[in-house]
């Protein structure tokens, strides 16, 4: 049971209020019934349709006849007239039918255009009266139209919040993958560090001892040690051993230079990393408050959904609308072929399996596929598969092997994976968490292909999950094993 929010209730009413007020007021100006209305009355309104899907098309009669064009959520229309549950609406030039459906239209009053300089004095003694009660007739309109439409975004809303979400966990993600590593080279510097500041320690002593050996050598003279030998053989003995001696000194003396000069550098790469790491963690700290902001905000709206009957509605246009695109785009693919030919898969086929397969992750079916009514609203829908609550992070396995056709964000739905089982058989994964398969892997049955998410979910974590034939929806619980 929805109920309505105080301030928002208050709101509506009011305006409605005055709306009925006002329009009361202008009964008791107009002509009696029978009676001529001049065309260039001041408070005549010219009714504007928005349209708020992809599934409408203009028919050249009332429910009949082959489409003339197709309408995208966005275009305006001119309603001409109303006949029955069909409108005669004008669109660039051209005149059609389309069904008077709020699901997939909002009517939006806009003042007629006139030409005539002075419009007061075709209305005689209730002229002015008549243009006070029409201005203020345009901004109680304007503003009950500008608090409906403000509702229209909801899907939009939510998929904004859930992309920031999803972009901010994966970038969270990779600043903790990043730490790791940083975290280990910090490690490995400060183990080779302190290795090597042992070696420079004991290098410096040594290097001291030779450097006053070769002070005390060059103070004696490299002569006066060869003149001090016996023979001649002991000279060239005496000599090899002086020059091995020296070369072995300059050696050391290099080496030493080369550990303290790698000192210096991987003092100045520690530091490096220290700041990296500072910085890393920084933006970690603000990442993760700005997912828990996203999240807040989805949280909020979603209260508003469930408690409030103009969110709600709002909330309903919005997801069929999103189905609708959903189809098109599904359709767009070119599903009357498939990509996959069944005997590429195996010597069974998918239609082989149809009652055998497995669940594509452990949860509870809280909505079938099919026609429903809302309760709330008695408003019919349709349902193109089944919903599976489930546990944030649960994996979710492939049901049938195949190929994966899309793996990606889509809005509405959140991130979704499509495989393509052979024999123009397909199906849809929605609400991921985490994608483990991109567009064109091979996947086998019963392989994890992603996880349990909320992304683009308006009843929190879990699958929503279709299977199509040639593109079209078909009951998923035909498919799986009973039980």
């Amino acid at each position: 049971m929805l109920y309505f929010n105080q301030t928002t209730f208050k709101i509506l009413m009011g305006r409605l209020l005055g709306l009925a007020l006002l329009m009361a007021a202008i009964l008791a100006l107009c002509p009696a019934p029978g009676h001529a209305v001049d065309a260039d009355t001041p408070f005549e309104y010219d009714e504007i349709g928005i349209v708020t899907s992809n599934a409408l098309k203009a028919l050249p009669g009332p429910g009949h006849g082959r489409p003339l064009w197709g309408l995208k959520s966005g275009d305006r229309v001119k309603i001409l007239r109303h006949e029955g549950r069909w409108l005669r609406v004008l669109h660039k030039g051209r005149t059609g039918y389309i069904q008077a459906d709020p699901a997939h239209l909002c009517v939006i009053y806009k003042k007629k255009d006139r030409d005539a300089p002075d419009a007061s004095e075709k209305t005689g003694r209730f002229g002015n009266q008549g243009e006070k009660i029409a201005r203020a007739i345009r901004k109680s309109m304007a503003e009950v139209d500008d608090f409906v439409l403000q509702e229209t975004d909801i899907i939009e809303y939510l998929n904004d919040a859930d992309q920031t979400a999803a972009m901010l966990k994966e970038k969270a993600a990779r600043i903790r993958s990043d730490l790791r590593r940083i975290r280990d080279d910090i490690r490995q510097s400060k183990t080779s560090l302190a290795a090597l500041k042992g070696k420079v320690r004991a290098g410096e002593k040594h290097a001291e001892a030779r450097l006053v050996a070769l002070y005390k050598l060059n103070c004696l003279g490299s002569l006066q040690i060869l003149v001090s030998a016996g023979s001649l053989n002991e000279i060239f003995h005496q000599k090899r051993a002086l020059q091995t001696l020296l070369k072995r000194d300059e050696t050391l003396l290099e080496n030493f230079a080369a550990d303290k000069k790698r000192l210096s550098e991987i003092l100045k790469n520690l530091k490096r990393q220290k700041n990296r790491k500072t910085a890393l963690e920084s933006d970690l700290r603000q990442d993760l408050g700005e997912m828990l902001r996203a999240k807040k905000r989805k949280e909020i709206l979603l209260k508003k959904i469930r408690m409030e009957k103009a969110y709600s509605l709002a909330a309903i246009r919005s997801l069929n609308r999103a189905a609708s695109e959903l189809n098109i785009a599904i359709q767009s693919f070119g599903f009357h072929e498939s990509r996959v030919p069944g005997r590429e898969i195996g010597n069974l086929n998918f239609t082989a399996h149809k009652g055998r397969l497995e669940m594509p992750v452990r949860g509870r079916i809280i909505s079938r596929f099919g026609p429903y009514k809302s309760p709330q609203f008695n408003i019919n829908h349709f349902r193109s598969g089944i919903e599976i609550k489930s546990r944030m992070g649960e994996p979710i396995h492939a049901v049938f092997g195949g190929s994966v056709l899309y793996s990606r964000w889509f809005k509405g739905y959140g991130n979704i994976i499509i495989i393509d089982h052979g024999d123009n058989y397909y199906t849809l994964y929605a609400h991921l968490e985490k994608l483990h398969k991109k567009k064109g892997d091979r996947v086998k049955t019963g392989e994890v292909i992603a996880t349990v998410g909320d992304s683009g979910s308006i009843i929190g974590a879990g699958l929503y999950f279709e299977v199509r034939h040639h593109g079209k929806p078909v009951d998923p619980m035909k498919w799986f094993k009973r039980g």
